[in-house]
């Protein structure tokens, strides 16, 4: 029994070690509880972030000889509460004798108010908090221009960054004198520069959402892990920006990023991914670029946090997708009803009283004939609008066809009689964004009462258990989601000159827009799922400047919230058709998207969904 005392001893005390030499390459909270050691890393984002997840890193080593339930609460000790803010973020993991588990805590575009972690251990609550310095995330009123935050490698070059830090001390200087950069921001651009090598990069795409863009040397890139590589092909296909610096011209990419580069002049071209871009820079091409050609490329990375699905703040969200518009409330009721309440509680039951010499019960009637009014009002209520909550769904998905990859984006509204008891449930692979209230300048602001406290479970999924659906208060969430999808048209050429289209997206199509690899363009209606239609003749398309741009990024930098409803527009006859890309298709769902709304039970959902697709003949 000593010996096998002294050894477990020992591989504490070894995994303690092995454990703060790990952390070298970043900050990292650890304590020992008894067998069990716990050790969180601090996530690589930037303090007072305007946007995406904070990715907590979080190994539980168990050196006993029994299984162990850990469950881990952000945060440990907590500063008390202002704002729309995550009073608590949790997961549960189980540790089998003599193993470790690797996981993550995934904190959502909200603050912390608080310190450290608590650890429970089997049900019980352990004493000691494991210190952890938590991610304080905010918001900025009015539109104002917050800087571009660029993550970069540990050997994107030192020439590189040093002129990255003279365009942006030049830039502030004439933001200081109004000749050209603006903001309400102190900077225009940040730079974070990873302290982990490429091998132990995040294999989770959440964890590079708080970024604008990732610079990466060519080197550095081909050490990825398999993980970090998907990842960072989630993070691109979303709508971010991967800059690969080096000395390679072109520089080699696994199979499953596909795409041509189209190189310029500078020595610098691009790939499309998605809704995002692979930007290829020789070293020496970045180390010459001026101020100019620096705010260009802030300018362009910036746009893409709006291509990110950047939440509005709670009242834009209820104007762009409204769940109050369409409440039927029972006002000559409930008027009828106050009124009938004001005459009995007060005239008549001092009439009543007074003749039945009683007056001194007026004590007990009063608070008595409240409850059965303040009940009478609520069962009212209940029976108009009943108890069941509804939701209203805009979302756009792009699908690569040749990939068989997907990223959607998009947004829901809710409104709820009475607040669910279980909450919302979203995959972990998923961004969620609440659309916060716009309290003094900022969301979530300081020294106010508005807003709620929210708590959130990521054991198996994205539970948000309490606080963010509440009794007739509408909310809204903006949502990302890259996935791989087998669902396909099957598009064929026909006699007579049409396409032969079998839907197999798996859900009803109102109307489909289609361009051939020629440019050519068809118009369908209405297609059921797994049904097949035949296209007319197609017609040319439009003469015009094709944009730069698809039609999902014009529709989506205009208004996230409603991209669905501004694509669903294009495909009416008289839609500009030279805004379409050769071998693409644009499919208007029939109430119906590849978004899930993350609660059960509803009374009513109302879908928008558009699918946009990349498709290759004969594939």
């Amino acid at each position: 029994m000593n010996g096998g005392r002294v050894i477990r001893r020992l591989m504490s005390a070894v995994v303690m070690a092995v454990v703060l030499v790990g952390a070298g390459g970043a900050d990292a909270g650890s304590r020992v509880y008894g067998d069990v050691t716990v050790s969180i890393e601090e996530p690589m984002s930037i303090s007072g972030s305007t946007k995406g997840y904070s990715v907590y890193r979080m190994t539980v080593t168990n050196t006993g000889g029994e299984v162990r339930r850990v469950r881990v609460q952000l945060p440990g000790e907590s500063y008390g509460g202002y704002g729309d803010r995550l009073a608590s973020l949790s997961k549960t993991v189980r540790v089998e004798p003599g193993s470790s588990v690797n996981t993550e805590l995934l904190q959502p575009r909200l603050s912390l108010q608080g310190d450290g972690a608590a650890v429970w251990i089997d049900g019980s609550r352990q004493q000691q908090t494991l210190p952890l310095t938590l991610v304080s995330l905010s918001e900025y009123y009015g539109g104002a221009l917050t800087p571009v935050q660029i993550l970069a490698s540990r050997r994107v070059d030192e020439a590189l960054r040093t002129g990255f830090q003279r365009a942006v001390d030049e830039l502030e200087s004439r933001s200081s004198s109004g000749s050209s950069w603006s903001g309400y921001s102190s900077t225009p651009a940040t730079m974070v520069r990873m302290a982990l090598p490429p091998g132990e990069w995040s294999g989770n795409w959440l964890a590079y959402t708080g970024f604008d863009a990732v610079m990466i040397s060519d080197r550095e890139f081909d050490q990825l892990s398999v993980e970090a590589n998907g990842a960072l092909r989630s993070y691109v296909e979303a709508g971010g920006f991967l800059v690969l610096t080096g000395e390679r011209a072109v520089p080699s990419m696994p199979r499953a990023w596909s795409g041509a580069w189209v190189l310029e002049g500078d020595g610098t071209g691009e790939m499309r991914v998605g809704l995002g871009r692979v930007v290829l820079g020789l070293e020496r091409s970045f180390v010459r670029f001026n101020t100019d050609q620096w705010e260009d490329r802030f300018s362009d990375w910036r746009l893409s946090g709006r291509m990110r699905g950047v939440a509005p703040d709670a009242q834009s969200a209820e104007s762009a997708l409204p769940m109050l518009e369409r409440l039927d409330l029972p006002v000559r009721g409930l008027l009828g009803l106050m009124l009938v309440f004001t005459l009995v509680i007060g005239p008549v039951n001092v009439l009543v009283l007074s003749k039945l010499k009683k007056r001194m019960w007026l004590l007990w009637t009063v608070p008595l004939l409240a409850v059965l009014f303040g009940g009478g009002v609520l069962g009212y209520s209940i029976v108009s609008e009943g108890v069941r909550p509804r939701a209203r769904t805009v979302a756009v998905t792009v699908l690569d066809q040749t990939t068989r990859r997907s990223v959607t984006l998009g947004g829901t509204g809710y409104y709820a009689p009475l607040t669910p008891g279980d909450g919302l449930r979203y995959p972990l692979s998923a961004e969620v964004t609440p659309c916060v209230e716009d309290i003094y300048g900022y969301y979530g602001g300081w020294g106010s009462d508005a807003g709620r406290p929210r708590r959130m479970d990521v054991t198996t999924d994205q539970h948000m258990s309490e606080g963010w659906i509440v009794a007739r208060v509408p909310a809204h969430l903006v949502v990302r989601l890259p996935e791989v999808r087998r669902e396909r048209l099957d598009i064929r050429p026909a006699e007579g000159g049409g396409l032969s289209v079998v839907n197999g997206l798996g859900k009803p199509i109102r109307r489909l827009v289609i361009a051939d690899a020629q440019g050519m363009i068809y118009r369908l209606g209405s297609i059921a799922a797994g049904a097949s239609a035949v296209s007319g003749p197609g017609e040319p398309r439009q003469e015009g400047h094709l944009r730069t741009r698809s039609p999902l990024e014009e529709a989506v930098s205009a208004s996230p919230m409603l991209a669905a409803a501004n694509l669903e527009g294009m495909t009416f006859e008289n839609a500009d058709t030279s805004s379409f890309p050769a071998s693409t298709y644009l499919a208007v769902l029939d109430n119906d998207s590849f978004l899930e709304p993350g609660l059960d039970n509803l009374v009513s959902h109302e879908v928008r969904g558009v699918v946009i697709g990349y498709w290759r003949e004969g594939e």
